[in-house]
């Protein structure tokens, strides 16, 4: 049996002082409850490790000799956690007074849920939205990662149906995913549904452990109330965002291929094929010819679409696997 209430695991990749912001905000509104705090660090190279052992030690620090990704990390960390509560987090979290104990009090008194976070704000306190989604299906696809994005989320019909779960903004709801940035779950729901899955390197692994907790008949469940700081997208920001757009949509891939029927997958391979080979004909008739919808054919990146039809054809043609990050 557990012998304590709470297992937070961190897992962290070149955020040194977003992670120490994290631990600290962390120790400073913990209350009473008993923990442990394990940082799974993914080959860091800006001393996230020695500034963790210096500054945290009572913090378990697993250093990986290379990055093998979000999930493998939090699997990780969980194989030698032994808290009641596990509690997943990116290192860019900061923590609001009382919240973990209200999370922990909520799960004791609501035995059927088996994930749950608080709201996600940022700095300046303002809601922030994009984490709280919808299943991927193939009018989502269609939708919301063509060049008719721009266009449907203008619609907010649209966006609610089939992007973003339609939130009351009050009390404890019901939703359909909880982001990987702050999860909140039972050890219970690991050992009955398993843990991430690894082969998902970047992107939709937590979209994927959603799915399996609500197949196992556990709700998820989003708490009003309580807030957390989100600082957002740490690990990636990066002038490389072009390999982000190759790595979400490959992952996306990778879910629709694992949880949908097998045309469904087909057809959205084929509309994210097509997608990118309008924008690559589309960039070059705009260097010739007065085009339309030049203006919003221009935020697409040329580069990042044809490194995704690379990356499409060493998948699916060569079967190839392609490598977590860009290569420097």
């Amino acid at each position: 049996m557990a012998s304590i209430d709470l297992s937070l695991i961190i897992i962290n990749w070149n955020t040194k002082e977003y992670l120490s912001q994290c631990l600290q905000s962390f120790f400073e509104t913990k209350d009473d409850i008993s923990f442990e705090v394990i940082v799974i660090d993914n080959a860091s190279s800006d001393l996230s490790v020695e500034m963790v052992r210096t500054q945290y030690p009572q913090v378990t620090v697993i250093a990986n000799a290379e990055n093998t990704g979000f999930a493998a990390g939090v699997n990780q960390g969980i194989v030698h956690s032994c808290g009641k509560y596990i509690l997943i987090l990116n290192p860019d979290i900061v923590f609001k007074p009382h919240t973990l104990t209200a999370l922990i009090d909520c799960m004791e008194i609501n035995k059927t849920i088996g994930a749950l976070m608080p709201k996600l704000v940022n700095l300046d306190g303002t809601v922030q939205y994009g984490y709280v989604r919808r299943k991927p299906t193939f009018i989502q696809v269609l939708l919301f990662y063509t060049l008719l994005a721009p266009l449907a989320m203008k619609n907010k019909y649209l966006v609610k149906k089939y992007l973003e779960s339609e939130l009351t903004g009050k009390g404890m709801e019901d939703v359909e995913q909880i982001p990987g940035a702050f999860t909140l779950l039972r050890r219970e729901v690991v050992e009955t549904v398993g843990g991430m899955d690894a082969s998902f390197k970047l992107f939709f692994e937590d979209v994927d452990w959603s799915y399996r907790i609500r197949l196992a008949h556990w709700k998820l469940v989003m708490l009003h109330n309580l807030e957390a700081i989100h600082i957002g997208g740490r690990s990636f920001v990066s002038p490389r965002n072009e390999w982000i757009f190759v790595r979400f949509n490959l992952s996306l891939i990778h879910f629709v291929e694992k949880h949908l029927h097998w045309s469904t997958a087909a057809a959205v391979k084929m509309i994210l094929f097509i997608n990118s080979c309008v924008v690559l004909v589309a960039r070059v008739a705009i260097l010739s010819v007065s085009f339309g919808q030049s203006r919003e054919i221009k935020k697409y990146s040329y580069r990042r679409h044809a490194m995704f039809l690379q990356a499409l054809y060493r998948t699916v043609i060569l079967k190839q696997d392609i490598p977590l990050h860009a290569a420097h």
